[in-house]
């Protein structure tokens, strides 16, 4: 998918948190378990950078005449931590650069059991492009807690860490006390 200049997670913002999600047709009857998740890219410059947050939802599809029982996956263990869209550098990707999905193929009702390609169309995941380089902020006075930000191109805030903190540097945009 190509880079289009928002965060994927405008999309959920400008619908109120709503996202629809079509049920296949072909889908038998019975429990099932749905999974929707966002992955945050800011440190998936590095292993294990990406930050998962998921939700899930136990359905129960019934009333129709589908026969199809989708593949299933194992959670955890559904991603490698070396996966194209679990380990991407989004700072250097431009434009034209194309974001790989992580995970398994969506199941869709002509690939029956796994299959390849979406049942209805997927949401575009898209990836901010930074913006122009600026010099690092020169040490405001003041300190960042734990785990806030401390520095990185285009930050502002506090670049000293509290006591017993460092500002560990997680790539050239984000810095974090730790």
């Amino acid at each position: 998918m190509a880079i289009t200049g928002n965060w994927g997670t405008s999309k959920v913002i400008n619908n109120a948190g709503l996202h629809y999600i079509d049920i296949p047709s072909c889908i038998a009857p019975g429990q099932y378990l749905l999974r929707a998740e966002m992955i945050a890219l800011h440190g998936a410059g590095s292993s294990g950078g990406a930050q998962l947050y998921m939700e899930c939802a136990q359905i129960n599809v019934v009333g129709g005449t589908g026969a199809v029982s989708p593949k299933t996956y194992s959670i955890p263990g559904i991603y490698k931590s070396n996966d194209p869209g679990i380990l991407v550098n989004i700072y250097s990707m431009t434009t034209s650069s194309k974001y790989t999905i992580p995970g398994p193929p969506l199941f869709t009702c002509a690939g029956g059991s796994g299959g390849s390609g979406p049942v209805t169309t997927q949401p575009e995941p898209v990836v901010e492009v930074p913006a122009p380089t600026q010099p690092e902020p020169v040490d405001s006075g003041c300190e960042a807690a734990q785990w806030q930000q401390c520095g990185g191109q285009n930050y502002s805030g506090c670049t000293r860490c509290a006591a017993g903190f460092t500002c560990k540097n997680i790539n050239q945009y984000y810095h974090q006390c730790s």
